[in-house]
């Protein structure tokens, strides 16, 4: 009997020794440890990575780090502030190690050729190195915490303005959307939603004084220039100045008002996501919220922000596309419509498109913080958010315009297109968020593509029939 009880203890250890961890022993509360998330959290709040380099079970000095330093809720709370935090430990015992860190700490050690532990190295949110520190530092978290000020004091703050701190006039034309080479005129928008301006008639680089439109966007980069670097005290200032010379680009751009409305409100909300310090974030807060309570559009205009802050390698490929009615395009195309009717319906075509444009936002939005998750309960508690932005996504795919509607095989195919869209995006989010909670979104998947192919085979039906 005791052989029989020791074989079941001797096999139970050796089980637990041989599964790693789903999160390294190593790492301390608050800290991370998959550096790819790491990146795309401090990507979406305007943040450094702050990746730590140890040795938990051989170093000395590193463990004296973590214990005076790393672990203290009082670093954690500060520093999280303008760092997202990743310890990379690289143990004796690699039982210690997930397997995400095992296959992944010596690889980042090597690629920024830490030779001496611990080392801390400091990167933007594209993993480019920015400062280093090397060594055990004595003093606790506070003389840590002025070391990483001092390493940062001349490092450009990360921005989502243009991806860098100092800005020329002529870079600018990015930032003001819908510009087609140096002039202005009517929005439209195609089959995949890529909003445009088109001339209006001839309207061409004559009609506009390109002149004066670069002379103010220079001023308009002095100033967000002098802003960032924080010259001259109040943020205010500069931002006041920013909003004068945005009337005046319109003026000479020919702007319509809410066109002017829609590009400062894009504009403001990069700024409030970019500044890591809290005047300058809330200065940007405070003048977004004042435009946008002048435009009903603004909560669209900022959902297609969103866009931009999708992790990489998430697809939105087939949700919250977008197409014109086949009978809708058949009119157009046989000129069955009058010039007024025309209009119209193009007004039509650009006002649904706005509206899927922001609804594509909150898609990427939701995936996002789906993402994050770590936990089933988390993943359960996100993962309805996605499924009902993608629904608000079919429904707006799938509505008439004006007196046009689309076909039964034409929101078929839109159904099947989104379910497919769906599940690609939910496996791109798998792959890269916790076991559980990933079972919980693997679960998802597998309802979907069970619906989906109810769906086509309905659809296949229908074509014989």
């Amino acid at each position: 009997m005791k052989k029989i009880l020791l074989a079941f203890v001797f096999v139970a250890v050796s089980v637990m020794a041989q599964s790693a961890p789903s999160v390294s022993l190593s790492v301390p509360k608050g800290w991370m440890e998959d550096v790819a998330k790491a990146r795309a959290k401090a990507a979406l709040q305007g943040k450094f990575v702050l990746m730590a380099f140890s040795g938990s079970d051989w170093c000395g000095w590193c463990i004296r780090m973590e214990n005076e330093v790393f672990s203290q809720d009082d670093f954690v709370n500060k520093a999280s502030k303008k760092f997202v935090l990743v310890m990379l430990d690289n143990p004796r015992d690699k039982s210690k190690l997930s397997e995400l860190a095992a296959s992944q700490n010596q690889e980042m050690a090597r690629q920024y050729r830490i030779g001496g532990y611990p080392s801390v190295v400091i990167t933007d949110s594209k993993g480019k190195a920015v400062a280093w520190h090397n060594g055990y530092r004595k003093g606790g978290p506070k003389a840590f915490l002025e070391r990483l000020d001092e390493l940062i004091a001349d490092v450009k703050l990360p921005t989502f303005v243009l991806g860098a701190n100092q800005m020329e006039g002529d870079d600018l034309g990015p930032l003001f959307i819908y510009r087609v080479g140096e002039c202005t005129g009517e929005l439209e928008i195609d089959d995949s939603l890529e909003i445009s301006r088109r001339a209006v008639k001839s309207l061409n680089a004559k009609d506009c004084d390109m002149g004066a439109i670069r002379t103010t966007l220079g001023k308009m980069a002095d100033e967000l220039n002098a802003l960032i670097a924080g010259a001259g005290g109040n943020p205010s200032t500069h931002l006041r100045a920013v909003d004068e010379l945005f009337k005046q680009y319109a003026k000479e751009a020919k702007l319509p008002k809410e066109e002017l409305l829609e590009t400062q409100i894009r504009f403001f909300f990069r700024l409030s996501k970019g500044f890591q310090t809290p005047d300058l974030r809330k200065a940007a807060e405070t003048k977004l919220a004042v435009l946008k309570r002048q435009t009903k559009n603004a909560e669209d205009y900022v959902a297609s922000e969103e866009l931009r802050l999708l992790p990489a390698g998430m697809p939105l490929d087939g949700i919250c596309s977008w197409a014109v009615p086949k009978k809708l395009a058949v009119a157009v195309s046989e000129g069955q419509l009058s010039e007024k009717g025309f209009r119209s319906v193009q007004a039509e075509v650009l006002k649904t498109a706005r509206k899927v444009q922001g609804a594509k936002g909150s898609v990427a939005n939701a995936a996002t913080m789906l993402a994050a998750c770590e936990t089933a309960a988390d993943a359960k508690k996100f993962l309805p958010k996605l499924d009902a932005a993608v629904a608000s996504c079919e429904r707006l795919s799938t509505t008439g315009l004006g007196n046009f509607f689309y076909s039964a095989s034409e929101k078929t195919d839109a159904k099947i297109r989104i379910l497919e869209g769906h599940v690609d995006l939910l496996k791109a989010i798998a792959a890269q968020i916790g076991n559980k909670a990933a079972a919980v979104v693997n679960a998802r998947i597998a309802a979907i593509e069970t619906t989906a192919k109810s769906v086509g085979r309905n659809r296949q039906a229908d074509h014989k029939l």
